[in-house]
């Protein structure tokens, strides 16, 4: 996924995702979910290319389409220590599966372009 998002950019690569046919058996989400997060977590701990939350949250959303699990890609930013820091998780079921693995602040979530305007007096 890292390279699909540099060498594609992130429209291109959620479109190929997209269109990526899930099964059409009924799948176990909580399942699919355990199992898509363990692997990332494997992959970021001894794998060669580590991502960032983008990849890393791209692939998750991958794993998760592929098995017919419904899922959205999220982004959001926070203030921290005067630092800008913006992430991506994956939410399924308005359960956030890779947010943990950022840090215990909460990010506020961009909802839309209006959202992303006012986001800098949001945060503070």
């Amino acid at each position: 996924m890292h390279v699909a998002l540099r060498t594609l950019g992130y429209r291109r690569t959620a479109r190929w995702i997209r269109l990526r046919r899930p099964p059409l058996a009924p799948v176990d989400a909580a399942r699919v979910a355990a199992d898509g997060v363990a692997a990332l977590r494997r992959a970021r701990r001894y794998g060669v290319f580590r991502g960032n939350c983008l990849s890393q949250s791209a692939a998750l959303q991958w794993w998760m389409h592929r098995a017919g699990a419904q899922n959205q890609i999220r982004f959001g930013a926070r203030q921290r220590l005067g630092q800008f820091e913006a992430h991506a998780w994956v939410e399924h079921e308005g359960v956030a599966l890779n947010e943990g693995d950022f840090g215990a602040e909460p990010y506020a979530p961009l909802r839309g372009a209006g959202d992303a305007r006012d986001l800098e007096s949001r945060l503070r």
